[in-house]
């Protein structure tokens, strides 16, 4: 069996409920996956939980996913992971999808906020609408079927993130701003 990963809050925003409905979309099509949801869901969300496990019964697949709550040991679960889901509606840059990209994990995100910066649709991973649950879908049939793709994209998006997002990057844009910042202001004196 096939596994999809979720790492995120459990909250409206995150898009648990479109996992869920392409879920149910695969169980129909008889694809044999399941999707384990880590995270927790945080105070102001009402019961989302219930509401999700809820959903799941009524579409039929709560034999398939599992909420596994707040875990220690996600770089295991990435590892296990077959695809990784983050249909977010609201995001800055998620560390999750990085954290996926870095072990060879193909991401199936919606194009918000900071993710268009990591992933480029086709090449370092895959951009779609938060709540296109058919769209999901027929992405991961598509990558089911055709694993040379599946290995592209992960290969590139590894490469990506290994070289774009480093502790010397970062050092060296922080240093680089600073140093930008300090010239400018000494031609303003």
């Amino acid at each position: 069996m096939r596994l999809v990963l979720m790492l995120a809050n459990l909250a409206p925003h995150k898009g648990q409920e479109t996992v869920i409905r392409a879920m149910a979309i695969l169980k129909k099509a008889k694809i044999d996956i399941a999707c384990w949801f880590v995270g927790v869901q945080r105070h102001g969300a009402g019961d989302y939980t219930t509401r999700l496990q809820d959903l799941c019964n009524e579409l039929g697949v709560a034999d398939r996913i599992r909420f596994l709550g707040h875990r220690e040991d996600v770089p295991d679960l990435l590892r296990a992971a077959d695809i990784f889901f983050l249909p977010s509606t609201s995001e800055g840059l998620p560390l999750s999808v990085l954290e996926a990209q870095a072990t060879k994990v193909p991401v199936l995100a919606a194009p918000t906020a900071g993710i268009p910066e990591v992933i480029t649709d086709g090449e370092t991973g895959f951009l779609i609408p938060a709540e296109d649950a058919v769209g999901y879908a027929k992405r991961i049939v598509s990558l089911l079927n055709c694993p040379e793709i599946q290995h592209r994209v992960k290969e590139q998006a590894y490469t990506n993130v290994i070289k774009e997002h480093n502790w010397y990057t970062y050092c060296e844009t922080v240093w680089r701003l600073y140093h930008s910042v300090m010239r400018r202001e000494y031609s303003e004196s």
